[in-house]
C-alpha cells in the first residue's frame, strides 16, 4: 500500500514536468528498470532513491509521500489532530516524519521518529521544540533565530545536517529535509520534516 501510492505519485510529478521513465532515470542516476518498479508499487523504498528522485524532479521529497503536499494548503494546518494526519498516513511511512509550528513546538512524530529520537510520542508531542534535540546547546540558539527568518523570508528549503541527542544520551547525525506548512493565505504556520538516521552512533555520552 505504501509503495503503491509513493509510486503513483512520483509518476504523476514526473508526468507533470514532463519527464519520461529514461529521462528521470538518467537525471536520477537510478536504472529506468528501478523507475518502473518504484512507480508500479514493486520495489523496496529507499530514502537515497527518494532524495534522488526528488532532486531531479526539482521538488520537496514530502509531496511524493502520496498526499502529503495537501497538507500545507490547509486553512488550519497549525491544529494537527490525529484525523488530519491519518489523511497521509505519516504513521505508516517507512521514513521518520515530524511536524512542528511556526514557533518550533513539536506537535507530531510518527513511529519512525519515535524509533530515531528514542522519545516516546507522550513525552515529546506539545513539549519539546526541535532544538530540544540538538546535542550541541551553542546551536540551538542560532535555530531559534533561523526559525524566524525561514518565516519572515521563507526561501527555498534546503536539507541539513545536524547531530540529535537520544533519550539515552547517544549522539545521532541526521540529515533534515523539510518544508514549510501553510495556511490559506499562505503563512508560514508550521514546519513538516523528514529525518534520516547516519548508521554510525558518533558518540555516547
Amino acid at each position: 500500500m505504501k509503495r503503491q501510492r509513493i509510486g503513483t505519485k512520483i509518476a504523476e510529478i514526473r508526468k507533470e514536468k514532463g519527464q519520461t521513465q529514461r529521462q528521470l532515470a538518467q537525471k536520477s542516476g537510478l536504472s529506468v528498470r528501478h523507475i518502473q518498479m518504484l512507480e508500479a508499487g514493486r520495489a523496496d523504498i529507499r530514502l537515497s532513491s527518494l532524495e534522488k528522485i526528488a532532486q531531479s524532479l526539482d521538488v520537496e521529497i514530502q509531496l511524493l509521500f502520496g498526499g502529503c503536499d495537501r497538507l500545507t494548503h490547509s486553512s488550519d494546518a497549525y491544529c494537527y489532530g490525529h484525523d488530519s494526519l491519518k489523511t497521509c498516513t505519516l504513521d505508516s511511512l517507512p521514513v521518520a516524519v515530524q511536524i512542528s509550528d511556526a514557533n518550533g513546538l513539536i506537535l507530531f512524530v510518527n513511529s519512525m521518529c519515535e524509533s530515531l529520537q528514542g522519545y516516546n510520542r507522550a513525552d515529546i508531542c506539545g513539549k519539546m521544540y526541535i532544538w530540544d534535540l540538538l546535542a550541541d546547546e551553542e546551536e540551538k540558539p542560532s535555530l531559534k533565530s533561523y526559525l524566524q527568518f525561514l518565516i519572515k523570508e521563507k526561501p527555498k528549503p534546503t536539507p541539513y545536517v545536524s547531530v540529535y541527542r537520544s533519550s539515552d544520551g547517544k549522539l545521532e547525525r541526521v540529515r533534515v529535509s523539510w518544508n514549510y506548512l501553510l495556511n490559506a493565505t499562505f503563512t508560514v504556520v508550521g514546519f513538516i520534516s523528514v529525518i534520516s538516521r547516519d548508521l554510525s552512533i558518533l558518540a555516547d555520552s
